[in-house]
């Protein structure tokens, strides 16, 4: 119980963008496509990688839901900004982050 705590505690700020997301795509899904990829961008241009592939790990998870279909369209923008990310912040590939263990993983879930 202590983990998840202080899990919540580190990673408060993509815990409150996947619980925003998933809120307004029950409202209308054009607009939840449209907060997906502000997010993501946002994340990506405030350099926090880590809750970047944690909301992306959100968005390939939630891609094959049914009630959150809205992801799929949103999925091929965000695998193009994570390899601009990669691109342009190759710091990304070297710090400490889950993308060197699970690069392969998010590589055969994005297909």
């Amino acid at each position: 119980m202590k983990a998840v705590l202080n899990f919540l505690k580190k990673h408060a700020l993509t815990v409150g963008l996947i619980a925003a997301t998933m809120a307004i795509g029950y409202i209308g899904h054009l607009f939840a496509q449209l907060l997906i990829i502000a997010i993501s961008i946002y994340l990506l241009f405030t350099k926090r990688f880590e809750e970047f592939l944690y909301y992306f790990l959100f968005v390939l998870i939630a891609s094959d839901n049914y009630f959150l279909h809205y992801a799929q369209e949103a999925k091929p923008i965000m695998i193009l900004l994570l390899i601009a990310g990669m691109i342009f912040y190759r710091k990304i590939l070297y710090q400490k982050s889950i993308l060197p263990y699970f690069s392969l993983f998010f590589v055969l879930l994005s297909f």
